[in-house]
């Protein structure tokens, strides 16, 4: 039985897979836009539904969140036909669809539950917009918690879909498993690249090629001040989907220390010791979880504007210290 790190990377692969077949043919991809301005492709949500299977076959008992797809929660029997993404029912980005269900614009509802725009909700559950509710659980506007469930898988299918139809290499594939609230397992493929990424809780945080050879662990940079002056930052999003907004949230930060193009995921960099801070300025938790993770591990900092924490939606800041951290969100957020 594969472990739960190995299940992250298999699944990182199987998505890497379907997305870079579709990444070879950009000119015949077709392309939606989200309510919220975002780009959606075929490839988002077959890479998606690869990485949903193969969680499915290795652990049929856990839930899975998916950008694309939202909530479905495991079980130890056999699936039901079509997974999150039902033959011939149409697909709202961010939502789901099941049979008797109804859902708004990025929500899905099974049968007898409700939601608003950006929640799910299961039987006898409730959700406010961009929460979950599984099952008599709730949730407030912008949580993540499945109500009973220990074990869920935070699935980012292409993360940064803007680069991925523009032909830039940096777009990512992101895998991860939360347990009793806490991100225990991250894979991060850049499938492009062709390199892979991953951490296991208390257990350090390595980087190869995307077969698994030229296995390296990763740390951050060390022996160097905690302050902001002389600090180099990578600022994501990156162009084509970085807007005014995103440089106002980053311009604090920027003002003191140096913002550099990166190459790679900006916070990646950070865990492997080539860049001092990382800021996310807008994103959710399938952005978040795996790269958090991978950072803590390396022995660096994640958390956002109320401190350093587990993942959520918003800004998110990463850096190579807690102190720097420290010196950063006093910046960005005073």
């Amino acid at each position: 039985m594969l472990s739960d790190l190995d299940v992250a990377r298999e699944a990182a692969r199987a998505g890497s897979a379907v997305a870079l077949r579709h990444f070879a043919a950009l000119a015949d991809l077709p392309r939606e836009t989200k309510p919220d301005g975002s780009v959606v492709t075929a490839a988002d949500r077959e890479t998606e539904l690869a990485i949903r299977e193969l969680l499915r076959r290795e652990r049929p008992g856990d839930t899975v969140l998916g950008e694309e797809g939202g909530t479905v929660t495991g079980s130890p029997g056999p699936a039901q036909p079509g997974g999150p993404f039902p033959p011939g029912a149409p697909l709202r980005p961010g939502g789901s669809f099941q049979a008797g269900g109804s859902a708004q614009v990025g929500g899905s509802a099974s049968p007898g539950g409700t939601a608003s725009p950006g929640g799910t909700a299961q039987p006898g559950g409730t959700a406010q917009p961009g929460g979950t509710a599984q099952l008599g659980g709730s949730l407030q506007p912008g949580g993540a918690v499945v109500g009973e469930g220990r074990r869920r898988w935070i699935v980012d299918p292409i993360d940064g879909t803007a680069l991925f139809v523009s032909g830039d290499d940096r777009w990512l594939v992101l895998v991860a498993l939360e347990e009793d609230g806490k991100i225990v397992a991250a894979a991060a493929a850049v499938p492009a690249q062709g390199t892979l990424w991953w951490a296991r809780r208390g257990g350090g945080a390595y980087r190869s090629n995307l077969d698994g050879t030229a296995e390296k662990r990763v740390t951050v940079a060390t022996g160097r001040p905690d302050t902001l002056e002389g600090a180099e930052v990578g600022v994501v999003p990156a162009p084509p989907n970085y807007f005014e907004s995103d440089r106002l949230i980053a311009a604090p930060l920027v003002e003191h220390a140096t913002a550099v193009e990166w190459d790679v995921h900006a916070p990646l960099l950070v865990a492997e010791g080539k860049l001092d801070l990382a800021v996310q300025t807008r994103g959710q938790i399938w952005d978040f979880a795996a790269p958090s993770l991978i950072v803590t591990e390396a022995g660096g900092a994640y958390g956002g504007a109320d401190g350093i924490r587990g993942p959520g939606p918003g800004t998110s800041l990463y850096a190579r210290s807690p102190a720097l951290w420290k010196e950063a969100h006093r910046a960005l957020w005073g």
